[in-house]
């Protein structure tokens, strides 16, 4: 098992977090996930099982390593993956919109947070379903 990549990411005054991992020869797959405070917004998989066998493994991994954190933040500020982000992060403040009355406002909260951190991806018109 290949040490992987931890790092912090500002994206539109917003500081994500991109892990990539490898799982070893017994599960020969590097996972990378983007984070936002602690929850995942986006996963990508590479299974590398056709290079196990390989007699310069180890370079080989490092390489798929380097590479596929280096596309998850490139893709990130590129702004590939807004839709995932929106989709995911307000499924979250919609969900915190379920909960008992006391703890109601967390959406509210969470949405506002959302809407004025990251105007282009999250759309301050859409306030209706708040009520």
């Amino acid at each position: 098992m290949m040490p992987g990549f931890n790092e912090n990411i500002s994206y539109k005054n917003v500081v994500f977090h991109i892990q990539t991992e490898d799982g070893g020869l017994k599960c020969p797959v590097i996972t990378s996930l983007l984070y936002y405070k602690g929850a995942v917004l986006v996963s990508r998989k590479t299974d590398y099982s056709g290079l196990v066998d390989s007699p310069d493994i180890g370079r080989k991994v490092r390489e798929l390593l380097g590479r596929q954190h280096k596309g998850m933040v490139n893709d990130l500020k590129a702004g590939i993956f807004d839709d995932k982000i929106r989709k995911n992060l307000e499924g979250a403040a919609d969900n915190a919109m379920h909960l008992p009355r006391d703890r109601h406002s967390c959406g509210k909260v969470l949405r506002d947070s959302l809407n004025n951190a990251m105007p282009d991806i999250f759309d301050k018109d859409d306030k209706n379903k708040e009520k």
